[in-house]
């Protein structure tokens, strides 16, 4: 099934939601059920691999519903690319409307740097970390540690800036 932008919303942390329409229309009396995924590409030609997660839509004549895909638990997901130079992409969960901090460390546990800190909608949420500390200087080439924290989830992980 092909797919057209039908609008292109700029959030208010620079993001943009596109959102896209069906070009082939639905027979009258019948619905249609759509699975997609998706993959982000950069203006330098590096692509993500597809999505995890599937999103659904079930479109009948004249509508589009939308199943909810939202996380039913909070998760930190490994960094991708990792080992990596010079960014990093983090991705995380979660359930329910939440105060967040995503915080990376060094392995002495020492704050380098709060990349979220903020009452954080539901859903699934990327970050990109471009390997520099609280003011903005490059960090070392190592191993650091990331950190998702809410008042009812703390999980730890592991990656690595390679120069």
């Amino acid at each position: 099934m092909d797919f057209v932008i039908s609008q292109i919303d700029e959030e208010e942390d620079g993001r943009r939601r596109i959102s896209v329409a069906p070009i082939s229309p639905v027979d009258p009396g019948q619905q249609q059920r759509v699975n997609y995924q998706v993959r982000a590409k950069d203006l330098s030609g590096h692509q993500s691999d597809f999505s995890n997660q599937v999103h659904t839509y079930r479109r009948s004549p004249g509508s589009i519903h939308k199943k909810s895909n939202l996380p039913t638990e909070f998760a930190l997901r490994q960094n991708y690319p990792n080992p990596f130079n010079p960014t990093t992409t983090i991705v995380y969960d979660v359930p329910k409307e939440s105060d967040v901090t995503l915080t990376v460390y060094d392995l002495m546990g020492r704050v380098i740097r709060v990349l979220v800190s903020d009452k954080i909608k539901a859903g699934t949420h990327h970050i990109i970390w471009n390997g520099t500390d609280t003011y903005g200087k490059p960090v070392a080439s190592g191993m650091y540690l990331y950190q998702l924290k809410s008042d009812i989830f703390i999980e730890t992980k592991k990656f690595v800036l390679l120069k």
